[in-house]
């Protein structure tokens, strides 16, 4: 019985897509150091980072697809919640054509590594709401919040780099931008108002009600998902 090919694809090897399917399991091949993706109906469409995925073209739909997650970026898969079996997954790469075992061309999506920029935003939205609520003028604060100002300006880069390869299944190039740009300049007023408090007579004479600790889990917890 022939196996089904995936003609649809042909047009577009050498080009990077966007994609949308349901993991349906995976292998780890320990021989090739990569983890075999198994996606189910996905959805593969024309990237424009002013668009939402939903709202680009679509290029192609298959049956399934075969994913080979090299496993140095296995990491930028498995820190969205969403990387389980039976959930829909988005994921972007390469289209090429490959030969089967039994001499026969057909075409795949060679995943690159994930864009962790919008897991890494959400990441900072919550954490700072939550340290300004518990401890808004401790010296924890000021020494994440001048942790995160390098972390912001490499993500900036990370934007501009990513240019039209960006992913936008969770939100478009102008909108990470307008975010991005309003939490750097949020993260300095808060760095010098901090410091202007710390510097203070209120301050000294105890009329600001400040956590004084240092705890090294806790920042290590806040700093981890910057450490990959």
């Amino acid at each position: 019985m022939e196996q089904k090919k995936r003609y649809g694809l042909a047009p577009y090897v050498g080009e990077y897509v966007l994609c949308k399917g349901w993991i349906k399991g995976w292998k780890d091949i320990s021989k090739t150091s990569q983890r075999r993706v198994v996606i189910s109906q996905p959805t593969i469409k024309k990237p424009n980072k002013n668009l939402l995925f939903a709202n680009q073209e679509i290029l192609s739909k298959e049956h399934h697809l075969n994913l080979f997650i090299n496993k140095d970026i296995l990491y930028s898969y498995e820190i969205y919640e969403d990387f389980q079996i039976y959930n829909q997954f988005c994921f972007a790469g390469v289209v090429k054509e490959y030969q089967r075992k039994n001499g026969t061309i057909d075409y795949g999506i060679y995943p690159t590594a994930q864009s962790t920029l919008h897991y890494r935003l959400s990441y900072i939205t919550h954490k700072c709401l939550e340290l300004t609520r518990e401890d808004r003028y401790s010296s924890n604060t000021l020494e994440f919040m001048n942790f995160m100002l390098p972390q912001l300006d490499k993500m900036i880069e990370e934007l501009e780099i990513a240019g039209d390869y960006l992913p936008t299944f969770y939100s478009t190039y102008n909108k990470y931008k307008i975010g991005l740009d309003e939490w750097r300049e949020g993260v300095e007023d808060m760095i010098s108002k901090i410091q202007n408090i710390h510097n203070s007579r209120a301050y000294r004479r105890g009329k600001y009600k400040v956590k004084k600790r240092n705890d090294g889990q806790r920042k290590q917890q806040l700093i981890t998902p910057f450490l990959s």
